[in-house]
């Protein structure tokens, strides 16, 4: 019942952080495909989130099986660390998102509300609210600490995918909330007031992922269209487009540094670009099957994978 995770070390050269090299180990125990990782902000425990309606965590430095969440009556598609580690937020194909203890797996609360698949959950950088972004073509703000709803923000437009993976994120000050839409649109809002702040345009497909800078003056997204699109954050000004994704991308993610930022595709590979300047640096490549999640550690020196092939890889 263990959960196997490959881990890349990062390779440290004589130019500086170079980003994943080579697989560190493989962690296997769900049964169905892997959407969504997450490690806890100190960095020892790891999260996966399986189409098996499992949210399993596993100590991060050897793969060892910790806990197996059980509850949801659908696949698990997101999952998220409140920034104390204290909790841990789930979304499934139940249309709930439930709040666990992370150090004991025990239920807090269910929240529900969505009338689709929320897609990807994320707390705010003091742990008060938890987000919510779903197929039902909304992002539901809740009080962490009562699961209260706080507001609904609906406009984003067009089609609903059911396969979708929508995004969300707060900016690292917390005064920002970004989310992905089917509608092609990056849409960022006030988080305290939910008053719409920009529409971001240029994807020419649907957007499945969104993450700030740790500096918060970069917006990285991700969508069908097989780019990655960097943007200011304080203007909205398109920055650089990465292309080099033969597939459709799912996830995207800074380095807790801000150096890197690595992308996961539907061509079964992991990307790894300069932040700055948008080079290349590499790509990690040997999945049997598509990475969906994807999270850099705390302090960097790991990237882990989560793909249709029902394993979570690290790499380092």
């Amino acid at each position: 019942m263990g959960l196997v995770v490959s881990v890349l070390e990062v390779a440290i050269g004589p130019g500086g952080m170079h980003g994943p090299s080579h697989l560190v180990r493989t962690l296997t125990g769900h049964t169905s495909t892997v959407w969504d990782v997450a490690f806890s902000p100190d960095g020892s425990l790891l999260a996966s989130a399986g189409g098996d309606k499992t949210v399993r965590v596993c100590q991060a430095a050897t793969g060892a099986a910790v806990r197996i969440l059980t509850g949801h009556t659908g696949a698990v598609v997101g999952v998220a660390f409140s920034p104390d580690g204290s909790l841990l937020a789930s979304a499934g194909g139940d249309r709930a998102v439930r709040v666990w203890q992370a150090g004991t797996g025990a239920v807090v609360r269910i929240l529900t509300g969505h009338t689709g698949i929320p897609h990807d959950v994320a707390f705010s950088p003091d742990g008060s609210l938890l987000a919510s972004a779903g197929d039902d073509k909304t992002v539901r703000v809740w009080q962490a600490g009562t699961g209260a709803v706080v507001r609904t923000l609906s406009s984003h437009t067009g089609p609903r995918f059911a396969a979708a993976m929508f995004g969300v994120a707060f900016s690292p000050d917390g005064s920002l909330l970004a989310s992905a839409g089917s509608d092609k649109t990056v849409r960022v809002w006030q988080a305290a007031t939910g008053a719409a702040v920009r529409t971001l345009t240029g994807h020419t497909g649907a957007v499945f992922s969104v993450a700030f800078s740790p500096d918060g003056s970069l917006l990285a997204s991700a969508g069908s269209d097989k780019t990655v699109r960097v943007w200011q954050t304080g203007t909205g000004a398109a920055v650089r487009t990465l292309t080099g994704h033969s597939s459709w991308i799912r996830r995207v993610a800074f380095s807790p540094d801000g150096s890197l930022l690595a992308s996961a595709g539907g061509d079964k590979t992991v990307r790894v670009w300069e932040a700055g300047t948008g080079a290349a640096v590499r790509t990690l490549t040997g999945r049997t099957g598509v990475p969906h999640g994807m999270a850099f550690s705390p302090d960097g020196s790991l990237l882990a994978s989560a793909g249709d092939d029902k394993k979570v890889r690290l790499w380092g």
